[in-house]
């Protein structure tokens, strides 16, 4: 069965601030049919978000929790449960420990009779990204933190969606030409008749982020991607994933993962 999973711990050796919990863990995972996995208890919380396909998450007395696109599940610390799918399944997930992270999660609005959330919304990948990096960094604790919140408000309040046209017309062009290494948020900018000062200004409106990290975070996406299963050297990988310098790319993945990419070829199969 085929399945790819990027995984990002906090740095370990570290002094953490004074928060009121910290992120533990971040990560992606997909697979490729059927699977079976036993979680036993951590004494960590669990929060999980589907972004395409179904599986099951059975926790303790049998109940079965369906986590299909756009839906979270969440468990508190030391509740053993098994995850199982039979078809593709793509989801993320973030771990929190220290703290009473149970009274944080009931004062946003969990409850914990209802352990799946249906925002509405897909999962917030921008956000995903964005702490995966700050996770890994040594001081980016505190960053880590106040995007973790973010993605745990949304879960139970999903932001408004925002239909400007100018940002989905910037999202188009992103995903289309992110592996041409000359697209930039200044050729975005040109090609959309804007400003990049407003660009970005709308871009961060809605997504919380300006296009150049969203660029940045297609290319990062693909080439996590394209070191599971694509051949030849790492520089031409990250060359086909819009990186012209493969040095920066590898800057990149490893601010992401903590990980080298030749690290990750054996590591995201």
């Amino acid at each position: 069965m085929e399945q790819q999973r990027v995984l990002v711990y906090r740095p370990e050796g570290l002094t953490p601030p004074a928060l009121p919990w910290q992120v533990r863990s971040v990560g992606w995972r997909r697979l490729g049919g059927p699977w079976r996995e036993a979680h036993p208890p951590r004494p960590f919380v669990q929060i999980w978000w589907g972004e395409s396909g179904q599986g099951e998450l059975r926790g303790a007395g049998g109940r079965v929790l369906t986590l299909g696109p756009g839906s979270v599940a969440w468990f508190l610390p030391n509740e053993p449960h098994r995850i199982s799918c039979h078809g593709p399944w793509t989801y993320r997930w973030l771990t929190l420990d220290f703290g009473d992270i149970a009274a944080f999660l009931a004062a946003c609005g969990y409850d914990h009779r209802q352990r799946l959330l249906e925002p509405g919304c897909a999962a917030p990948t921008a956000l995903f990204e964005r702490l995966s990096a700050e996770l890994s960094d040594p001081r980016g604790a505190r960053r880590a933190f106040a995007t973790a919140v973010q993605i745990l408000t949304q879960a139970v309040e999903p932001p408004p969606v925002d239909d400007d046209p100018l940002v989905s017309r910037c999202l188009s062009l992103i995903e289309s030409d992110f592996r041409d290494p000359q697209c930039g948020v200044a050729s975005l900018a040109e090609a959309l008749r804007v400003h990049r000062a407003t660009l970005h200004r709308r871009c961060q409106r809605v997504w919380g982020m300006g296009p150049g990290p969203r660029l940045q975070g297609c290319r990062l996406a693909a080439l996590l991607d394209a070191l599971g299963n694509a051949p030849g050297s790492i520089a031409a990988i990250a060359r086909s994933c819009g990186f012209e310098d493969p040095a920066y790319a590898a800057r990149v993945v490893r601010r992401a993962t903590g990980l080298p990419p030749r690290a990750l070829r054996g590591l995201v199969q």
